[in-house]
């Protein structure tokens, strides 16, 4: 609550330390360890107990920490998935110790939904060299890596597109026009590597093509240049945008002048 602040472009830790007893000083006081002394017993709902949730309780709370984590990044740890656990019940009153108990049965039944990827011991591990648990302490269970089904019947989907050869394309002729004139609303043409990218891309058939480049190498030029050629062969409006956040749609469709969507 206290902490609920934004965080001032340039300010220190103690900058802000210093904003935050001061907005806190009303209710707080210049006796916080009291104040805080006072919460204790002013909720009206029972700590909970590990055996006051059942397996299927457990199941929804992994299955939504599996989820948020998907949703974040397609290969965690154990380590990732813990902290999505404690997220979900961040709100839940624990009896003491009994928080740690919920969140490693819960981290254990997402890890049985997940997919692991670390690939099996390859090699016979002494006794001497493994942990508490039975895992070799040169590849610990925390260092294993994971994602999920589902994830993974995308990155698959994806590939195929990938190989897929039978998408529509674009005339040589067409994308020699466009590469040789300066681009529609723009006053420059594409450089040599540009146009490239753009014929490679136009004529290759895939249905799912990539264009990879750092920051600064002139993807939104190749792209509008993809743009010009594909509607010169295809008609206007044939091409619509896709971006993976609501300010990366607005930035495509302004520079490209297309309608574009939040995924």
């Amino acid at each position: 609550m206290l902490a609920s602040g934004v965080r001032a472009a340039g300010c220190s830790m103690a900058e802000m330390t210093a904003e935050w007893v001061e907005r806190a000083w009303p209710w707080v006081g210049d006796d916080p360890t009291s104040w805080v002394a006072s919460l204790a017993g002013r909720s009206d709902l029972p700590a909970l107990r590990a055996d006051d949730l059942t397996d299927s309780m457990l199941s929804d709370v992994a299955r939504a920490a599996l989820f948020a984590r998907a949703e974040k990044s397609s290969v965690f740890t154990q380590a990732n998935l813990f902290a999505d656990v404690e997220r979900q019940l961040h709100g839940v009153l624990f009896a003491p110790d009994e928080r740690t108990k919920v969140s490693e049965r819960a981290v254990e039944a997402a890890l049985g939904m997940a997919v692991k990827l670390s690939p099996p011991e390859l090699a016979h591990v002494p006794a001497v060299f493994r942990a508490p648990d039975g895992t070799s302490q040169f590849a610990p269970a925390t260092t294993w890596q994971y994602s999920t089904a589902e994830l993974l019947e995308a990155e698959a989907h994806l590939l195929d597109a990938g190989r897929d050869r039978s998408g529509p394309v674009v005339s040589y002729g067409t994308v020699a026009r466009v590469c040789e004139q300066p681009l529609p609303g723009r006053t420059y043409s594409m450089g040599a590597d540009q146009a490239v990218a753009v014929e490679q891309i136009a004529t290759s058939g895939r249905v799912c093509d990539l264009l990879v480049g750092p920051a600064g190498t002139g993807k939104t030029t190749a792209l509008a240049g993809l743009l010009a050629a594909w509607e010169g062969e295809h008609g206007a409006g044939s091409v619509k945008g896709l971006a993976p956040s609501a300010a990366a749609a607005a930035n495509l469709g302004t520079e490209l002048g297309i309608a574009t969507e939040n995924t």
